[in-house]
């Protein structure tokens, strides 16, 4: 079948999705608006013409055991409002980033997740990120940084224990506060 996306949730909570796999749509594998509560385990959105996950106000969602590899632009994008999200993930192989914040953003943990081979950095956020964590991330051969902190606007990320390998303009750029 030929999906524009997999799949969209919008204005939806307390909702669980286990094992699905949304490859290869001409916009995203997911998209989930104004959501919270929920639970997401095992999903896969590989070789998407757009992101693999896309996330606008989403609010307290697990991501466990998930991977968005060889997507056209970013694995996750979270482009607005997406706060106390954790996030255990594969984000690899994809066209931008593995995982971007593009927007306002607040207490999401990445933790324990691959990030390799992006064409982008392995892990950004472009502009007000707030007191996120990221903790035991494995983030290799990127294009140019393995975590970017670009605006001066993202206050107190915590970065603990990464392994960078191979990103080829630099471990990490920190322009926050």
């Amino acid at each position: 079948y030929s999906n524009s996306n997999g799949f969209v949730f919008t204005n939806v909570s307390e909702f669980a999705i286990n094992r699905v796999v949304s490859v290869s749509n001409t916009n995203d594998g997911c998209q989930l608006t104004t959501c919270g509560l929920g639970d997401i385990h095992n999903l896969n959105t590989p070789g998407n013409s757009r992101n693999g996950v896309t996330l606008s106000t989403v609010k307290t969602v697990p991501f466990y055991f998930c991977s968005s590899n060889s997507n056209t632009k970013d694995g996750v994008e979270g482009q607005t409002g997406v706060e106390d999200c954790t996030f255990l993930y594969e984000a690899s192989s994809n066209s931008r980033a593995g995982i971007q914040f593009t927007a306002a953003s607040k207490r999401c943990f990445i933790h324990s997740t691959f990030v390799r081979g992006n064409t982008s950095a392995g892990i950004v956020f472009q502009a007000t990120g707030d007191e996120h964590t990221i903790g035991g991330a494995v983030i290799a051969s990127t294009n140019t940084w393995g975590i970017n902190i670009a605006n001066a606007n993202c206050n107190s990320i915590t970065i603990l224990s990464p392994y960078y390998q191979g990103n080829t303009t630099g471990t990490l750029q920190n322009l926050g506060t």
